[in-house]
């Protein structure tokens, strides 16, 4: 059966005046930041409000002794179709690593320790894939690990939206997460599209989100 979504929009109010090319999952500073990038980016797994980990890009995780085993969705697409793989995982991993190295309970130190990749094609010790699985191996520090790959800095982005030069994204339409950017005027006017395909779409969720920027609302570099 076919789901019917309604048309409802939501219009938010937000604090800045940025074009969508200014958020950058790798390098966040404010909680507006995070509030934009969580709704077209999915991690791995997602924290819910108790604090317990639940499925998210991967739809199971499970230990066997230090190496963590991912099972990423075969059904979670961007909004136009396009499927989400373990290859668009590896890729987003290695550009953290790449773009930002020692962040958040220093990733790079528990799969790639020892080891500094200048680039996403570049191997990771701790990093790797079979067909639709994504290994991770934590070297002793398991309890890290899980709950840190819920935080939208190790958002999933597709390999294809991604400069593969400069590693800067651009195309924020075709992500990963809940919500795909459909229109940006550049002046912080941006409309989010709910995207269907993901695992958060339901009927009880907006089909539209606009930012609106407030009166008060300030101009940043994109």
């Amino acid at each position: 059966m076919k789901t019917n979504y309604q048309d409802k929009t939501l219009r938010v109010a937000f604090p800045v005046r940025l074009k969508s090319s200014a958020y950058e999952p790798t390098n966040i500073n404010f909680d507006y930041e995070y509030i934009f990038l969580e709704n077209i980016f999915s991690p791995l797994v997602e924290i819910s409000a108790s604090g317990s980990v639940e499925p998210g890009v991967a739809e199971q995780v499970e230990w066997a002794g230090n190496e963590l085993k991912l099972v990423i969705r075969d059904n979670l697409k961007t909004i136009s179709g396009k499927k989400i793989t373990s290859d668009d995982v590896v890729f987003s991993l290695k550009r953290l690593l790449v773009l930002s190295g020692n962040t958040h309970g220093n990733f790079k130190d528990i799969v790639c320790p020892g080891v500094d990749i200048k680039s996403t094609e570049e191997e990771c010790p701790g990093i790797r894939q079979e067909g639709n699985s994504v290994f991770l191996n934590a070297k002793g520090k398991k309890s890290f690990l899980l709950p840190m790959l819920g935080a939208i800095d190790f958002a999933i982005i597709p390999q294809s939206s991604v400069d593969p030069k400069t590693l800067k994204i651009i195309n924020y339409a075709e992500t990963s997460g809940p919500y795909s950017m459909t229109e940006d005027d550049g002046t912080g006017n941006i409309k989010l599209q709910l995207n269907k395909h993901h695992y958060f779409a339901t009927n009880d969720v907006p089909e539209q989100i606009i930012l609106v920027p407030t009166d008060s609302a300030t101009k940043g570099a994109s």
